[in-house]
């Protein structure tokens, strides 16, 4: 089964919230790590989770280098610019659900979809790169054309949806991605994709930041400006051969259906235990 899954980052530290908190299992550090990724100040968010040791008692380096960020013998960009140090990040495309808010979210759960970079490795970044890169093997269900909209300064894309394999946890997993080049929006546009025979194929890209402009009616004349930046998952290359879906070297119908329930009774107790929890706070709506 293809289960590729990788991001790689390479950057500046910019800042963190990392600490150190008692679990069930011990003590480990947790929180997230900003690595500025490019020149022009994009920032990254990645997820970090590490205890001192593994779980066959091997030393874990990660948890040294964050237990030295925490210390402050790692610079920020935040606190020192230009003399921050570099780091290199190594990890996965992570997706978790929570309860949509106002009634939202998913049509039979009502759940919304956080799509996260979940750290596994941190090193020094000696040669003091810049890399913004996740790559992923992808199972494509549907694309879609969104159209530029000048108003709020967003220029016409593709929404790219589909799924990837998780086989730790032995389910599919839900993401949605951007294509924003007119040549990668036109090809995605004309792949043969459905929800029950995906186009599954190699897909990179990386994390941009997206200005989005949202202008408030004045009856006096003078509008209301805002600028917000969005972070997107934008598609910046595509395998030229597809992997065949259905062969077993890829995924089989068989393991695609079963991966595929298993996904459905995650979202389905993740609501239900949503539920449980508002009955047990005495919530109503």
């Amino acid at each position: 089964m293809k289960t590729y899954n990788n991001i790689d980052m390479k950057g500046r530290l910019f800042t963190h919230n990392l600490e150190v908190k008692d679990f069930d299992k011990g003590e480990a550090i947790t929180g997230t790590v900003t690595l500025e990724v490019d020149d022009k100040g994009t920032t990254v968010d990645i997820s970090m989770f590490a205890r001192a040791t593994f779980n066959n008692g091997k030393h874990n380096g990660t948890y040294d280098i964050l237990d030295d960020i925490i210390a402050g013998n790692y610079k920020t960009v935040a606190d020192n610019g230009d003399e921050a140090d570099w780091l290199s990040i190594t990890g996965s495309i992570d997706v978790s659900y929570y309860p949509a808010k106002n009634g939202g979210g998913d049509e039979e759960f009502g759940l919304s979809r956080g799509q996260r970079i979940r750290g596994s490795f941190i090193n020094p970044n000696k040669k003091h790169e810049y890399r913004n890169r996740w790559t992923l093997d992808l199972m494509i269900t549907q694309v879609t054309e969104v159209e530029a909209d000048e108003e709020k300064n967003l220029p016409r894309m593709a929404r790219v949806n589909g799924y990837f394999a998780d086989d730790y946890n032995e389910r599919l997993m839900e993401v949605s991605l951007q294509a924003r080049k007119p040549q990668a929006i036109d090809v995605l546009l004309n792949l043969p994709v459905s929800f029950d025979t995906p186009y599954f194929t190699s897909i990179w890209g990386e994390q941009q930041i997206v200005k989005r402009v949202v202008v408030k009616k004045s009856m006096f004349g003078d509008d209301e400006v805002k600028e917000f930046d969005n972070k997107s998952w934008v598609v910046t290359g595509m395998a030229t051969e597809p992997y065949e879906f259905g062969d077993k070297t890829a995924i089989t119908k068989e393991e695609f259906d079963a991966y595929k329930k298993a996904l459905h009774d995650h979202k389905a107790e993740k609501a239900k235990s949503a539920e449980d929890n508002d009955e047990d706070n005495g919530l109503a709506f």
